[in-house]
């Protein structure tokens, strides 16, 4: 790759950043939704970021080093210290494929309207052609045979170990004979109430656990008297953050979740990137055959302050909640399930939009799960 090659497409992906963030600039959408202005502000600032970085990148420095490392090694002549180095160099700065992948997801057509990063199914291609409309979002219909197997073989046999969960069986079972018949609108709202009762029975179990102090008629009363509609019982239901999480696992599979705790992830994966990328540049610059004590004293001072910003051990892991965990049921989700239960059905007897709530459900089940895993508890399930 050539450096004018580089600096190009460099460009082409700061241009397609910059055009999105011009975008919710403009955002017609209703931003007196919540989800839709804390989503937008999480997309602004991950658009932000992504242009530093690109610009970053297009400093002539890097350019040179990263098509200097490229040019060695399709030349055969790279040796294996160059090899490990064009690997780090290539991880490091910005990919076409992968940034565009990002920006794309990125788009409020995208983000906001479609709101489909959380399913679990499907491939990058798959994701990447929806994002930039060369497909359209009816693909992800062939995923739902596939979710019908799994809540039949793995999630409906679990559910039977209690008969705390055999109402929302039999609506489960309902749902998806519908499905089969091909009757999706009547499917998706058996499974709107499935969802819903699920949460309910299993946080209801959680809140008993993380406040073990308080009545089963007074956790009863939280869960199902307090909060009269799910979001409010999600967002507002007063859970600890206790689930433990890997920072990087946190920030991919809650890319798009406004929480404190996420925020101040992302504020200093930020900070620890810049101050990566700025010692770097200052050890590049140090001559290594610098005797100077006032030029290393000052060198190790500059280093010193830079390094209070970068991540450490402790920073590895962070402390999340179920408001986290559950927070695509208040998002477009939502909205949908609003129309729905409203009796706007026109737009919703559709097999692609039948399949992401049978995800829904799935995905519920998980949540829960993997906190019944954490808690080493069986009360969850049985």
């Amino acid at each position: 790759m050539t450096k004018n090659e580089r600096i190009k497409e460099l460009k082409e992906l700061r241009k397609l950043a910059n055009d999105n963030l011009n975008q919710y600039k403009v955002l017609g959408f209703d931003k007196n939704k919540s989800w839709i202005s804390n989503k937008t502000k999480i997309s602004i600032q991950e658009l932000k970021e992504i242009i530093k970085k690109i610009n970053y990148d297009l400093h002539p420095d890097q350019v040179e080093h990263y098509c200097t490392l490229h040019s060695k090694n399709n030349s055969n002549l790279a040796t294996a210290d160059d090899l490990v180095e064009l690997f780090n160099v290539v991880m490091s700065q910005a990919r076409f494929d992968t940034m565009i992948f990002d920006i794309a997801r990125l788009s409020p057509s995208s983000n906001i309207l479609m709101d489909i990063s959380w399913l679990p199914d499907g491939n990058v291609g798959d994701y990447f052609s929806i994002y930039l409309q060369k497909k359209d979002i009816s693909i992800l219909e062939k995923y739902l045979p596939r979710k019908i197997v799994e809540l039949e073989d793995r999630i409906i046999p679990q559910l039977r170990l209690s008969d705390e969960f055999e109402d929302i069986v039999v609506i489960l079972e309902t749902a998806i004979d519908s499905s089969n018949k091909e009757n999706f609108i009547a499917s998706s709202l058996l499974l709107i109430t499935a969802s819903e009762s699920l949460v309910r029975v299993m946080a209801q179990r959680i809140y008993k656990i993380q406040n073990p102090n308080i009545s089963s008629q007074d956790v009863q009363h939280h869960i199902y008297s307090k909060y009269h509609s799910l979001e409010s019982l999600i967002i507002k239901g007063n859970w600890l953050s206790d689930y433990p999480i890997k920072f990087s696992e946190a920030l991919v599979f809650y890319k798009d979740v406004n929480a404190d705790s996420l925020n101040l992830l992302r504020e200093k994966y930020s900070k620890h990137i810049v101050a990566k990328n700025n010692i770097e540049r200052k050890l590049k610059k140090l001559d290594e055959n610098t005797t100077d004590q006032n030029i290393l004293l000052k060198y190790l001072t500059e280093l010193k302050t830079l390094s209070g910003n970068l991540m450490t051990e402790n920073d590895k892991e962070i402390k999340i909640n179920l408001a986290v965990m559950l927070d695509f049921l208040v998002r477009k989700y939502k909205d949908d399930r609003n129309q729905i239960i409203h009796g706007n059905f026109k737009n919703y007897n559709l097999k692609w939009k039948n399949y992401i709530n049978f995800a829904a459900v799935v995905k519920i089940f998980d949540v829960f799960t993997e906190y019944n895993k954490f808690y080493k508890s069986s009360d969850l399930c049985s």
